[in-house]
């Protein structure tokens, strides 16, 4: 990430942390994400735990990326890999070059 190698326990981890160190750059940009991730039942980047599935707020389980801002991380790797690359692109960064990451199944 941005040119030094980091490493992660799981996906999960490795989302909430690359998404803290990019949203920590342009904190107003976080709603814009927010939109360009949100998908028919979850709200993948949201104001609560609990909002970032609507439906089934008892599946929420999310942790806070940026104050008052959380992601859900009871999702799958590949949609884990869509909202890093909804990151990049709202952030105006490049996989690989600025964020390069792997996660299983993605």
């Amino acid at each position: 990430m941005f040119g030094q190698a980091c490493a992660a326990p799981n996906a999960s981890r490795a989302l909430v942390d690359i998404l803290r160190a990019i949203v920590t750059r342009d904190p107003a940009k976080i709603e814009q994400l927010s939109d360009a991730v949100r998908g028919p039942k979850c709200n993948h980047i949201a104001r609560s735990a609990q909002a970032t599935r609507p439906l089934r707020p008892d599946q929420a389980r999310a942790e806070e990326i940026y104050p008052g801002w959380f992601v859900g991380v009871n999702i799958a790797n590949r949609d884990k890999a869509m909202i890093l690359r909804a990151a990049c692109d709202v952030y105006g960064l490049s996989m690989p070059n600025d964020v390069s990451v792997k996660l299983p199944n993605s």
